[in-house]
């Protein structure tokens, strides 16, 4: 990392790491190009007039990123360039389009980015239930196991819906399991910090 011991940054610089983060076969690579973006910095990017296109590779690849580690790579980042917020204003008006197709790839960003509030989580809780797109809530699901939400709500969901037959059904039992495997101290820190009044 080369750019992280010269502080050599440039809009050339930022452009390849842009790049590396949107097109190599490497999710490593991908992974590090996030990181990368978050150590130059908002204010360097910024004063090289690449703020916006930074934010929309960010964006997409908080939904289109296949591997989980790099979204999560990206959501940190996002997190530390301090447009987290603009990115959850995005995607909470991305849940209600409607294209099925977006909205998955609205709880897909959510997955990782986390819930920030209690009226998202019943959002996404009520699109476990009724959307009409068995992809999005295949992805809710996904997203509340992957965030540990293990809480009376999202347990009586998966436990409905894992007594049908089909993909949701397997889906909803595979998170049932993971959640099961989180460890007690973890499950006490994520009810406290998802917990539903």
């Amino acid at each position: 990392m080369l750019v992280k011991q010269m502080a050599i940054v440039d809009p050339v610089v930022i452009k390849t790491v842009i790049d590396q983060l949107q097109r190599s076969p490497l999710y490593k690579h991908r992974v590090d190009a996030a990181r990368l973006l978050a150590t130059i910095g908002l204010e360097i990017i910024q004063e090289e007039g690449l703020e916006e296109e930074v934010f929309n590779v960010l964006l997409e690849k908080l939904s289109e990123e296949p591997f989980l580690v790099v979204r999560q790579a990206v959501a940190s980042t996002v997190e530390e360039l301090n447009i987290k917020k603009r990115v959850w204003d995005i995607v909470e008006k991305q849940l209600r389009d409607d294209k099925d197709e977006i909205r998955k790839k609205a709880v897909i960003a959510l997955g990782v980015l986390g819930i920030r509030n209690k009226s998202l989580f019943f959002a996404m809780l009520e699109m476990l239930e009724l959307d009409t797109c068995e992809d999005v809530r295949i992805q809710v699901v996904r997203a509340f196991s992957t965030l540990g939400m293990d809480n009376m709500h999202v347990r009586k969901s998966l436990v409905k819906k894992a007594q049908t037959q089909g993909i949701l059904a397997r889906e909803c039992s595979k998170a049932l399991e993971s959640l099961d495997k989180v460890s007690d101290a973890q499950k006490e820190y994520m009810l406290q910090s998802f917990k539903i009044y």
